[in-house]
């Protein structure tokens, strides 16, 4: 059994982080508030269905995933860490990050560019943005 098992929306969450075995909530992953986070993430923004759109898809819509439009990092963590896509029932796009290390050039960046700070939706060490953009 996946961790999207664990949701309420499994058909949703076929991501990398819906991919973890459910037994991985040792490390943090399956927390029942990350679940109840994921659960209320798609009832929230009535999320119809997860994307996988390419990188011109990206390109259009998120200037951020153009080469090097954003900072890089110091660390050996990518700022714009474990990338997930949805689409809402009102057609709009919801970019999802949750990187485990940021830096202050990173935050300025992020809020520069639109990016919400949100619940934790992908383990509790890792701090999750969003954007959202009308298709």
């Amino acid at each position: 059994m996946e961790i999207r098992d664990a949701t309420k929306y499994p058909k949703i969450y076929t991501c990398y982080w819906g991919n973890f075995k459910l037994k991985d909530e040792m490390i943090g992953a399956g927390r029942k508030d990350i679940i109840n986070n994921r659960n209320e993430f798609v009832e929230l923004f009535q999320i119809k269905k997860s994307t996988k759109k390419n990188y011109m898809y990206q390109k259009k819509f998120f200037p951020e995933f153009k080469t090097h439009e954003y900072p890089e990092s110091n660390t050996d963590y990518y700022f714009l860490d474990h990338v997930e896509q949805y689409i809402t029932e009102h057609n709009y796009s919801i970019m999802v990050t949750s990187p485990y290390v940021l830096e202050e050039r990173h935050l300025e960046y992020l809020e520069k560019n639109d990016w919400i700070k949100y619940k934790k939706l992908y383990a509790p060490s890792a701090t999750t943005y969003i954007k959202i953009v009308k298709l």
